[in-house]
């Protein structure tokens, strides 16, 4: 479970804003299609938690697609009828949006199937996966009172879908995130330091998008190169585990002891546990929990960039 902002959302309008990240998280040998639903219903969720879905899902169906493959994003209006033969959706009764992510790749058997669910479960290799996207898309889907269900059989792909209700009254729809409090104003240059591409992209576009000049790297050596350069750097939002010999608390203590100190905010994918003593070897610096929401990097970024240095 996590901190919701549920707003009125036009999933078709989502699903095409988000079409226009997708190929360069998925590489040119991936084609993307979308089928989406005319007269879609809408829904209440928080926009920024089905963004996430969308990007985690086609991530999840490129790596199952690794020569290359079709990603089909479609959306449609569900209803108990239309659901009657689902033994997944027995349960689910009344109207709901459904959002569905298709690939035609590897697919899976039933054994990992039945447990693609559980937290920190993951066939991907080492460094390459969490475990904690399709848990949270199940948590979020389930918080907004909707579910997720998934058919996959071995070299037959996988269908992913998500459920959300359906919401008709009249409400403000899903805008912008609020960039900081009342009267403040989101600008400066961030040094954003990801080693994962896609991830380095999707926090970039979300920092351009809440108005801030965004410069990256992809290790803690190439961060200091730019940052020796001279460049106007007013905030390090660095990922903690990175490849070479300098982690982002590294790279935080580097910056600490320049001249002109810079206001730093880590991000790492770790536990709590893991987190609580990363926080302690890292003198107490802030740390963004991943997976993160728009909302959430936005508040975390504006309280950063508040820090006196």
């Amino acid at each position: 479970r996590g901190r919701l902002d549920p707003a009125i959302v036009r999933l078709n309008d989502l699903v095409v804003a988000t079409l226009e990240l997708l190929p360069r998280a998925l590489g040119g040998s991936i084609v993307v299609l979308s089928r989406l639903a005319p007269e879609l219903w809408q829904t209440k969720a928080d926009a920024s938690e089905v963004e996430n879905a969308i990007l985690n899902l086609a991530i999840n169906a490129r790596d199952a697609m690794p020569a290359n493959g079709t990603l089909t994003i479609e959306t449609a209006n569900s209803t108990t009828f239309d659901r009657a033969n689902d033994s997944q959706l027995a349960n689910l009764s009344g109207d709901f949006v459904r959002l569905s992510v298709i690939d035609n790749g590897q697919g899976m058997g039933p054994d990992v199937l039945s447990r693609v669910f559980e937290p920190f479960f993951t066939t991907k290799e080492t460094g390459r996966g969490t475990g904690l996207g399709l848990s949270t898309l199940y948590g979020f889907a389930q918080q907004s009172g909707g579910h997720v269900t998934i058919q996959s059989a071995i070299g037959k792909g996988t269908t992913v879908n998500l459920y959300l209700p359906r919401y008709d009254e009249m409400a403000r729809p899903a805008g912008q995130v609020n960039q900081g409090p009342a009267g403040d104003k989101t600008e400066g240059t961030i040094l954003v330091v990801e080693d994962n591409l896609e991830v380095q992209t999707l926090a970039i576009e979300r920092l351009r998008g809440l108005g801030y000049q965004v410069v990256s790297a992809s290790c803690g050596r190439d961060a200091i190169e730019i940052i020796r350069s001279g460049r106007q750097i007013d905030l390090l939002f660095s990922d903690i585990v990175m490849p070479g010999e300098l982690s982002g608390f590294d790279l935080a203590e580097w910056a600490a002891k320049q001249n002109k100190p810079i206001r730093v905010l880590l991000t790492t994918g770790y536990t709590d546990q893991l987190q609580a003593r990363a926080g302690e070897a890292g003198s107490g610096y802030p740390i963004l929990r991943k997976p993160y929401s728009r909302e959430e990097l936005a508040q975390e970024i504006h309280r950063a960039l508040r820090q006196s240095v």
